[in-house]
């Protein structure tokens, strides 16, 4: 074996392990998930409508999160005109 195939493995190996380590991410998230597309949920900046949902990496506890995508609503309940959809981070949800 010459260092250059060694180098190869060790890069393939790596990329593995990196790709289980994403997939085991995105399954954490989504099983912790307690919400489903057209949910309304409320956060520090206003309340939104799920229209999507997508697994992420948090970074103060390390541990994967969600963040939900949606139609922003104004205090009547109507989508906004000034700012229409916007993320909302499963952390900052208010309960």
């Amino acid at each position: 074996m010459k260092a250059e195939d060694y180098k190869q493995k060790v890069k393939e190996i790596e990329q593995e392990a990196w790709n289980k380590k994403i997939r085991l991410s995105k399954e954490f998230a989504l099983l912790n998930n307690p919400y489903k597309v057209g949910d309304k949920i409320t956060d520090h900046i206003g309340t939104i409508i799920i229209t999507s949902i997508t697994p992420c990496r948090q970074t103060f506890s390390g541990l994967p999160i969600c963040n939900y995508n949606g139609d922003n609503l104004t205090k009547k309940g109507t989508i906004s005109k000034r700012e229409p959809s916007r993320v909302v981070y499963q952390s900052n949800i208010l309960k």
